[in-house]
């Protein structure tokens, strides 16, 4: 693996999703100061934020993202970050109006409530300023600046983190507080991060650019879009079949993943830009498949310790009162690696600006997978939506995998991922489901580890010296970034 893909990995990827997934680090302390219900309710906000900021940037973080790398001129690279830049915020500041205006309907649409109405303003407040945010961060990723990137982030992650801890445990102001420090640590970031890529900031916007950078953008839109939907429809299942300290146990399970979580975002945050500016490459396929596979590896690995230790890390990061998380985080940590290695290999679509076939597979494994979460929750309650949502990034995957070897050939290989999914799925569903009873003691636990490690490596291994010499290549790069 080249060294400077495994840089932007770290760099641009773990240091960046931190930023996004801070809450893994404060878990332990919000667990205790809030409740089951509150997780719910906090669960929903971020959901209908995640699909407003879509609706918001038209994607042009992702025309930006693409089409840097083919404007040569820093007059050129100077309107298109401008033109996208001041679009979003008009986007932004349209659809929050109108969302404030109607708050008191949206608690009720969301919560069935009006008691809720001052959260969302809250968060709604937020929308415009991370929009903002991600979208300048994205300089860094493109400029390769890996320093200012990183340091940019962990501040970030200690100021949001702190702000958090702050509002919550030591002033009390439950979830309210939380929602108060997201919205002030991001009106101060969005700034700094306009100072930082200020070269790039003017006040025009060219209507030419503009076209180009929707031609890429729109149609990604409803790509995007059913992509929340199979993302985040379980959740909507939950509230409309369950209640909120249901979904509160599905977001707590949700949250004891964010390991594997992180690691597909840092692979998508460090992958995709890389892809865009290597694909043509010598030598760039052997890349692509070794790369693919090391993901798979380290994936995989990452599922059998939530299969076998799942519940201990809940434990661990959550408390004893949410316990009764345990049994969905297997099967969840299956759903997580689909979507994770669908997301590298999508990368493929992408290069050759075929966004719309990715519809297709989001569609067909959205609407499989709205169904069975649908007809399994009648029978098994939350067990049955965390399978439906499986079986729905199952779909996803094997549609995109086929739709890959056709549009992006050689690139990919799909047998050894395979074979070590065969192996996964059914230990996930036989060790981890919450209907079959198994007591496994801790030693029995770490030797099934060890016999389940070895199995995969063997899979992934075994006469496959191109990713041994990439491994090696990897332990020296590693090192060496550290």
């Amino acid at each position: 693996m080249k060294s400077d893909l495994l840089k932007d990995f770290f760099s641009y990827g773990t240091v960046g999703v931190l930023a996004k997934f801070v809450g893994l680090f404060t878990i332990p302390i919000y667990t205790r100061f809030l409740s089951k219900a509150d997780f719910g309710i906090l669960e929903i906000i971020s959901v209908l934020m995640v699909l407003l900021a879509f609706l918001s940037t038209f994607q042009l973080e992702s025309s930006f993202l693409r089409l840097f790398f083919e404007k040569k001129s820093l007059e050129s690279k100077k309107k298109l970050f401008s033109t996208g830049l001041w679009i979003i915020i008009l986007g932004s500041i349209l659809l929050s109006s109108i969302l404030i205006a109607f708050n008191r309907s949206l608690s009720v649409l969301m919560l069935k409530s009006v008691e809720y109405q001052l959260l969302f303003v809250i968060a709604i407040c937020e929308l415009l300023f991370k929009n903002v945010l991600e979208y300048s961060v994205i300089v860094f990723r493109v400029e390769f600046n890996r320093k200012g990137y990183t340091s940019f982030n962990l501040i970030y992650v200690f100021f949001n983190a702190f702000s958090g801890i702050l509002f919550v445990a030591i002033l009390q102001f439950g979830l309210l507080g939380l929602l108060i420090s997201r919205c002030f640590i991001s009106i101060v970031f969005s700034f700094i991060a306009l100072l930082k890529v200020k070269k790039y900031l003017s006040f025009k916007l060219s209507g030419s650019v503009l076209k180009e950078m929707l031609g890429y953008s729109i149609p990604l839109l409803p790509v995007v879009i059913v992509q929340w939907g199979q993302k985040y429809i379980s959740r909507v299942f939950i509230i409309v079949l369950f209640s909120l300290g249901q979904i509160g146990v599905y977001a707590i399970a949700a949250k004891v993943v964010l390991p594997l979580l992180l690691l597909t975002q840092s692979l998508k945050m460090a992958w995709h830009p890389y892809t865009f500016d290597n694909f043509e490459k010598e030598g760039s396929k052997e890349l692509f498949n070794d790369f693919y596979n090391i993901f798979s590896f380290v994936a995989s690995l990452i599922v059998i310790v939530l299969i076998l230790f799942g519940k201990e890390l809940l434990i661990l990061f959550a408390s004893e009162k949410f316990a009764d998380s345990g049994y969905l985080i297997g099967i969840l940590a299956i759903t997580y690696m689909f979507s994770g290695m669908s997301d590298l290999i999508s990368t493929g679509i992408l290069i050759k600006k075929r966004n719309i076939v990715l519809t297709y597979s989001s569609v067909i494994g959205t609407s499989l997978g709205c169904f069975f979460m649908y007809y399994l929750s009648m029978k098994l309650g939350l067990l049955g939506i965390v399978i439906g949502e499986l079986i729905g990034e199952f779909v996803k995957y094997s549609i995109t995998a086929f739709l890959v070897k056709n549009i992006f050939v050689d690139y990919f290989k799909f047998s050894r991922t395979s074979i070590a999914l065969c192996v996964l799925v059914p230990a996930s569903f036989i060790l981890n489901n919450g209907i079959l009873s198994f007591n496994i003691d801790l030693f029995s636990k770490i030797l099934l580890f060890l016999f389940l490690i070895g199995l995969l490596g063997m899979f992934y291994l075994f006469r496959n010296d191109s990713l041994n010499k990439r491994i090696k290549t990897l332990s020296n790069s590693l090192l060496t970034t550290l």
